[in-house]
């Protein structure tokens, strides 16, 4: 029964280690998950603010294009008004246009190059804030799983002590067993003498290593605190299974 109680007591302390190593493995990994997805949103943070300031700048260029094609187009008027005054010769005036319409052309399909551009960059900032948004949802999961494996940690902590509480509250001796610092005390010596038969004072102080007075005394002690029983009239001690 000794070795039960012990081999018991040796268990209990190796699960609840085994479960402390497992719980902060486990709480180290999610630690590490949520610290990853926090530079990764610190990340897009950067590049969603970078890609603003891009659209900003193409903006600008657009607004000037725009100013320029709406300042050739009246100096293309003033132009014309001049040809028309001062040039006589019809081809004269068709090279002019020629001109003038692939300069147009020109800015027109520069134009249309940063709108496109534009609009790469706009669903590029879409999808960052998409990415952005998953990655939110994704912390608050982790973040919540986290919390339910703790509650979960939590409850098989308290029951483990309360087994261990209701074990050691029903039987004394296995209390005194967990909770002896040494298998070497005269109580664990006795114990162990008589855990599987009855024996006396006698019988006792051939067996033990205690000194007659000291085990009389001990054996007394002990049955005060229920560890075991004694007869005093029979001198005899025995273990209550």
């Amino acid at each position: 029964m000794i070795e039960k109680a012990r081999s018991l007591g040796e268990k209990l302390e190796s699960d609840t280690t085994r479960f402390s190593q497992n719980t902060e493995k486990t709480f180290n990994e999610l630690s590490e998950q949520i610290q990853m997805l926090n530079t990764s949103l610190k990340e897009i943070g950067e590049i969603h603010k970078d890609i603003e300031d891009t659209i900003r700048d193409q903006e600008v260029n657009i607004s000037s294009l725009e100013a320029e094609i709406s300042r050739r187009k009246e100096e293309r008027d003033e132009l014309n008004i001049k040809k028309q005054d001062s040039i006589k010769n019809k081809e004269d005036v068709l090279v002019v246009w020629k001109e003038e319409l692939s300069e147009l052309r020109e800015l027109k399909e520069k134009l249309e190059a940063l709108k496109d551009e534009n609009n790469t960059i706009e669903t590029n900032l879409k999808n960052q804030e998409t990415t952005l948004a998953t990655m939110k949802d994704q912390i608050k999961q982790i973040k919540s799983e986290k919390d339910n494996v703790l509650d979960g940690i939590n409850l098989e902590i308290s029951e483990t002590e309360q087994n261990i509480k209701d074990l050691r509250e029903n039987n004394p001796f296995l209390d005194y067993v967990i909770t002896s610092s040494s298998a070497e005390t005269p109580e664990i010596e006795i114990l162990a003498a008589i855990f599987e038969k009855p024996m006396s004072i006698d019988d006792l102080k051939n067996i033990v290593s205690i000194p007659p007075v000291m085990l009389i005394r001990t054996v007394k002690a002990m049955d005060n605190n229920k560890l075991l029983r004694y007869d005093e009239n029979t001198q005899i001690a025995y273990v209550l299974k």
